[in-house]
């Protein structure tokens, strides 16, 4: 769970010494997780760390998706400009169906 104090700094330690070499920093950080929570987390070390990554999902249905590309300091941030999901208040709780496996905020 990224969204921990502890699991956050790890993830900022891999983002920074999870180079090839385990040493230099990752030239990419590729987003696939399943709820808003975690997506804002990867933003916020991301914007730390001035780091380029994508964001991805897909709706419920799995019929529909998207990529989106942040570069931290030239577009806007994730939390700048939420999916409309998030920005009209809903509880994204409710959206969860049991028994789907789809990122889909």
């Amino acid at each position: 769970d990224i969204t921990t104090p502890e699991n956050f700094e790890h993830f900022l330690g891999r983002c920074q010494h999870g180079g090839l070499d385990n040493e230099s920093p990752v030239n990419l950080v590729l987003s696939c997780v399943d709820n808003y929570a975690a997506r804002t987390s990867i933003n916020q070390a991301c914007n730390e760390l001035d780091q380029v990554w994508m964001e991805s999902g897909v709706s419920e249905d799995a019929v529909s998706g998207h990529i989106q590309t942040l570069l931290p300091g030239r577009t806007a941030c994730f939390e700048c400009l939420p999916p409309l999901v998030v920005a009209s208040g809903i509880d994204e709780k409710t959206l969860k169906r049991e028994g789907v496996c789809a990122a889909s905020l």
